[in-house]
C-alpha cells in the first residue's frame, strides 16, 4: 500500500530504470520508463514500488533490529550510504551508492546470522 509522501518518491532520479522490463526480460530500444511493458503489459511504477521497498530498512526493523546509524557521505564525487543496526549483542551492516544497495548487505548479513552460513542469493532470491 502506497500513502502520504511515497508518492513523492514517482519520480525519483536516484533509481535507475531498467534497460529490460524486470517482470519479463522483454528489451526494447528505449529505455524502459513511464509506459507498461509492451510484451506483458508489467507497469513501470509497480517495479519502481519494489526498489523503493529495498530502500526502506522497515522489514529490518520489524525483524527487532534497531538502527544504530545511518550516514549519507560523498566519496570523490559520488554519493555513498551507511547503515548500521543492532539487536541485543549482535550487529549488522550494509554500505552501498543507495539505500537499497546498503540495505540489501544488511539483509544479507542478517540471512548469515541466522543461518549461520553464507547466503547463495542467486537462487534463495526467486
Amino acid at each position: 500500500m502506497i500513502i502520504g509522501a511515497d508518492f513523492a518518491y514517482h519520480n525519483d532520479k536516484s533509481i535507475e530504470w531498467p534497460k529490460v522490463c524486470p517482470a519479463c526480460g522483454y528489451e526494447d530500444e528505449e529505455d524502459w520508463t513511464g509506459e507498461p511493458c509492451f510484451k506483458c503489459k508489467a507497469h513501470p511504477l509497480m517495479w519502481q514500488i519494489e526498489q523503493l521497498k529495498k530502500a526502506s530498512p522497515d522489514d529490518i526493523r520489524d525483524q527487532g533490529w534497531a538502527v544504530a546509524v545511518h550516514n549519507d557521505y560523498n566519496t570523490g564525487g559520488e554519493r555513498h550510504t551507511f547503515w548500521g543496526f543492532t539487536k541485543g549483542s549482535q550487529w549488522v551492516r550494509g554500505e552501498g551508492k543507495s539505500d537499497g544497495e546498503a540495505l540489501e548487505e544488511v539483509r544479507k548479513a542478517i540471512w548469515t546470522l541466522e543461518n549461520d552460513r553464507d547466503p547463495d542469493w542467486a537462487s534463495e532470491r526467486d
